[in-house]
């Protein structure tokens, strides 16, 4: 027995390599190298199953080797069927299974990358002498896109510790950061483009096809900082749009800044309407405040309603280059992105989202048609400690006014960010105000997701999104798509909801209603918020004219539809249940129908910017102030 069980360990190692430490099987002789190739496509990750190394191996080898074949094959693919156009779907049917994933062969064109065709298994007659890589059931996903992000201040957590990682403290920690950009930048030209060049490389490698980011700072009275923000940015968009990602920019300004109160200028948010409209892929937004009575910590209600006013206004006033013939009006105008009721008042009159639908109804009157996203949306949760039935009826019945502004407003739900902010021991509602001394053991009675499951069954687009990464609104993070899907698919108990469908999927053979079907809510990092976004085709990457607005049933830009070039996550698991078990960070990313090169697929190092946060921001926390969302600076309660 012993000498079996030595002979047992002598055939396992421990093989170390960058992408970590993996107790494996001796490699036999058709288990290939480990190690990436100094040039070209990383090799195997070494952090894999042996089925799941041999499919990568397959991939390199189709995409590397004989180009004799025009094309190649994915066969037995699983793919969200709510991530598929009509005729893709129709061509599957009998082929979906019961949590919504599609099981298909898809054929692509090996010099254009360009998917040929979508079709069920054995049934693409194109690929019958093709090379095929065989998945064999495992999912297929188009690449991820991150509709909520703030790249400026990504990785400075560890300069600027909260004390409390409340609400409260980030909105102090923010103010006070920002005043430190505006000299780091002119001393040290370039720290804001490492920031941004740091983010994407972490996305681009989990799979991400699109980012979209509040450009914080573009709001501060510098013009310095407003410059190197807006350099950063656009400098960052064209040079990963050549690479296979579209950045997009939110700028922003605290709400009642549009109407020239609380220290703001209407000349000013013209100006900063104007510069939004000068920037490619650059939206309008607002950092809304609590509404509040005169007298309360907040806005009052009706410089709230104003605030919205102006704003949507000001988005449709911009006229840009006349679009070409074909796109919709919109695209002539400004899409609007804002923060909105991000807090945890119970109180029904707190919601500043009444008055935005109120202002939204009047700017469609007046023919504006651009995208409206929500993110955060925390307090229209239902059932918020201290709620009353009346509070919560009134949310219900908003949800519903919501969704009859249509298919081009969404809400972003930001998991990582609102779990570890909202109901944070500490802070007392309403958050910014003031942050209270520690009670002791206290575990969190709140999740901080906004309601979810009832916007989705009520036809409201939703999406989710990373937030904040490894700053002091949250110390985690990587800019992982798939880890937001599974965040918040576990704290909204999506995986017993049924999102809803269009009639097309359940005619094409999807799940009947009430099975769960837990794929589609994978278009949370998907679909949805690709078309919230407007995405470019990535196959033709340097027209920067907008896609036109989405309807239910049309989809954007997609890259799993015949004709668009192939990007797509392919990953080591068959079902929700084995993609949300591990992480999967040797998941394949396809860009264009190939292999992106190593270096572009490999994560950067945490100490790439260990000079930006070895000498902290100075805050004298025992004396904070108190500051209310855009950095305003309040009276202490």
């Amino acid at each position: 027995a012993l000498a079996a069980a030595a002979g047992a360990a002598a055939a396992s190692f421990f093989f170390v390599h960058r992408h970590g430490l993996a107790l494996l099987p001796a490699p036999r002789e058709d288990d290939e190298d480990y190690e990436p190739k100094a040039d070209g496509v990383r090799a195997v990750p070494c952090f894999s199953t042996r089925a799941w190394r041999g499919v990568w191996r397959s991939l390199r080898a189709t995409l590397e080797g004989d180009a004799s074949s025009a094309i190649w094959m994915l066969a037995n693919a699983r793919v969200p069927a709510v991530e598929l156009h009509a005729t893709s779907l129709a061509a599957v049917v009998g082929h979906v299974d019961r949590e919504g994933f599609a099981l298909c062969d898809m054929v692509v064109c090996r010099s254009t990358g360009q998917l040929v065709s979508i079709a069920s298994p054995g049934g693409a007659a194109e690929g019958e002498a093709a090379p095929r890589v065989d998945l064999r059931g495992r999912i297929v996903l188009p690449r991820l896109v991150d509709a909520h992000c703030h790249l400026s201040k990504s990785g400075l957590y560890a300069r600027i510790p909260s004390p409390s990682l409340s609400m409260t403290d980030a909105l102090v920690a923010e103010a006070a950061e920002q005043e430190r950009w505006k000299t780091e930048e002119r001393d040290s030209p370039g720290t804001l483009a490492r920031r941004f060049e740091w983010a994407l490389r972490c996305a681009f490698a989990h799979g991400t096809r699109a980012l979209r980011t509040h450009l914080d700072g573009v709001q501060e009275g510098s013009p310095a900082l407003r410059v190197s923000v807006y350099a950063a940015f656009s400098e960052a968009r064209e040079r990963w749009l050549a690479r296979g990602l579209e950045l997009q920019g939110v700028a922003n300004l605290w709400l009642p800044h549009y109407i020239g109160e609380h220290g703001g200028s209407q000349q000013r948010a013209a100006e900063h309407a104007s510069e939004a409209a000068a920037r490619d892929g650059v939206c309008l937004g607002a950092y809304v405040p609590r509404v509040g009575a005169v007298g309360s910590p907040g806005v009052g209600p009706e410089a709230v309603e104003a605030g919205f006013d102006a704003l949507f206004a000001l988005a449709r006033a911009q006229a840009r280059e006349a679009p070409p013939s074909g796109l919709p009006p919109s695209a002539r105008e400004l899409d609007v992105d804002v923060h909105v009721d991000e807090h945890n008042d119970p109180n029904f009159a707190s919601l500043a989202l009444p008055f935005l639908c109120a202002a939204l109804e009047r700017a469609r009157a007046r023919g504006y048609s651009g995208r409206v996203v929500l993110g955060h949306c925390t307090a229209l949760c239902l059932g918020i400690a201290g709620a009353t039935a009346e509070d919560d009826d009134k949310r219900r019945a908003l949800i519903k006014r919501m969704a009859a502004l249509g298919p081009s407003v969404t809400v972003v739900c930001n998991p990582h960010t609102n779990m570890s902010l909202q109901d944070r021991q500490g802070t007392t509602p309403p958050l910014g105000v003031e942050t209270l001394p520690s009670q002791g053991a206290r575990t969190p009675r709140w999740r901080g997701l906004t309601a979810l499951q009832e916007l989705r069954a009520a036809g409201v687009r939703v999406a989710a999104a990373s937030d904040n990464v490894r700053d002091w609104w949250h110390k985690y993070g990587d800019y992982d798509g798939l880890e937001v899907a599974s965040l918040a698919v576990r704290l909204g108990h999506l995986d017993s909801a049924q999102a809803a469908r269009a009639p097309r999927a359940r005619e094409a053979g999807a799940p009947a209603p009430g099975s769960g079907a837990s794929a589609e809510w994978l278009a949370l990092v998907g679909r949805w918020p690709a078309e919230a976004m407007g995405l470019l085709d990535m196959d033709r990457a340097t027209d920067s004219r907008p896609a036109p607005a989405a309807s239910e049933g049309v989809l954007p830009a997609s890259e799993l539809a015949p004709g668009r070039a192939l990007g797509a996550v392919v990953v080591d698991a068959r079902s929700c249940a084995e993609l949300f078990a591990r992480p999967h960070a040797d998941r394949a990313v396809i860009v264009n129908g190939r292999l992106p090169p190593a270096w572009l697929v490999d994560l950067p190092d945490f100490e790439d910017l260990d000079d930006q946060v070895f000498q902290a921001t100075a805050i004298d926390w025992d004396n904070r102030p108190g500051v209310q969302r855009g950095g305003v600076v309040v009276p202490d309660s």
